[in-house]
């Protein structure tokens, strides 16, 4: 499963229309500064497609891998002590942590709006309460059910954690980066 909110894809079109826009602009209307004004664009929007586009959480028969725009987490459900929903889902262990940009807690009014098969899909007792980020109709709280569930039936094998550079987020963030400090010499 790979979930990331629709809205961030309407973000990141919108903005890449924007840019070509802003390009087009630069170099028809100011041809002496249009380098300049074209790599300052070229690094917001890198930021922005990194920030809207890459991140993502995946869900493996033995793992969890979390892709946020500088890195990428691949952990083992073995290798996790705690699942956090309260600004994102986050994973706990052995030291360590990652919070998943792709999957962020909805806000307390979300908590207003649940319907009642959320709290009986969660099995709640009576008086007992759960946070936004936990409800199965949040993508935050989605992912923490499915997690949770896949430890319960003792799918902890896998012990591993690690953390690696996402090079192409970095790359759509660096390259344009240089580019526009060799612009502004």
């Amino acid at each position: 499963m790979n979930n990331r909110p629709t809205s961030s894809y309407i973000i990141a079109i919108a903005s890449l229309i924007l840019a070509a826009l802003a390009m087009v602009q630069a170099i028809w209307f100011d041809q002496q500064n249009g380098v300049q004004t074209g790599s300052i664009v070229l690094f917001m929007l890198g930021l922005i497609w990194a920030y809207y586009v890459f991140p993502k959480v995946e869900l493996r028969s033995d793992m969890v891998i979390i892709t946020n725009p500088l890195t990428k987490s691949e952990i083992g459900y073995g290798a996790i002590e705690d699942v956090d929903t309260r600004f994102a889902l986050k994973l706990v262990g052995d030291g360590k942590a990652v919070s998943a940009w792709a999957a962020p807690a909805p806000g307390r009014h979300r908590h207003r709006s649940a319907s009642n098969e959320d709290f009986k899909f969660l099995g709640l007792k009576e008086g007992q309460s759960v946070r936004p980020g936990d409800l199965p109709s949040s993508i935050s709280g989605s992912f923490a059910y499915q997690i949770r569930k896949a430890i319960e039936d003792g799918q902890t094998g896998n012990l591993t954690w690690s953390t690696k550079p996402n090079w192409l987020g970095v790359a759509v963030v660096v390259i344009p980066l240089l580019f526009l400090i060799a612009a502004h010499l």
